[in-house]
């Protein structure tokens, strides 16, 4: 059994709503970043909502325990 740091196909995020959020709200910390023209956080938070974005709506097939 391998345990993830952070793991996106928990049963938490079986709620749309919620994978919606968390792809919204790494979105806005991407404008805020943007807005605020710090880009290397720009990307790295552009990174993550991406990331978010592709696990969510892509790969998104969690494990019943």
């Amino acid at each position: 059994m391998s345990k993830k740091l952070i793991d996106l196909q928990a049963d938490f995020f079986l709620p749309l709503w919620r994978r919606v959020a968390v792809v919204l709200a790494c979105a806005i910390w991407t404008s805020l970043e943007i807005i605020g023209h710090n880009v290397e956080w720009a990307l790295f938070a552009s990174a993550i909502t991406l990331y978010c974005f592709f696990q969510f709506f892509f790969l998104f097939a969690p494990t019943k325990k």
